[in-house]
């Protein structure tokens, strides 16, 4: 793999950092970014990371949605006309 070539040549010390990137063919701001993720004890700190949330708990506690609601029925006037 690529990527831990290159992480154990930078921890091995016999080139400087942007050597190493030339010589793998990487950019040195993704060659920092891989000497930042990587973990030991993680093989798969290396992969990609999504950019997506993973989550999309964006949701209004219950008790919020309940009063929206009564105030609704309420209050048929209020709002755009439907």
């Amino acid at each position: 793999m690529q990527r831990l070539d290159f992480i154990r040549a930078c921890h091995a010390g016999t080139a400087p950092v942007s050597e190493l990137c030339r010589h793998f063919g990487i950019s040195r701001k993704t060659g920092y970014k891989w000497l930042q993720r990587f973990n030991p004890d993680d093989p798969a700190s290396l992969f990609d990371q999504p950019r997506a949330r993973l989550t999309h708990d964006e949701r209004l506690p219950a008790g919020i949605v309940q009063q929206l609601i009564d105030m609704r029925v309420r209050h048929p006037d209020w709002g755009p006309k439907k």
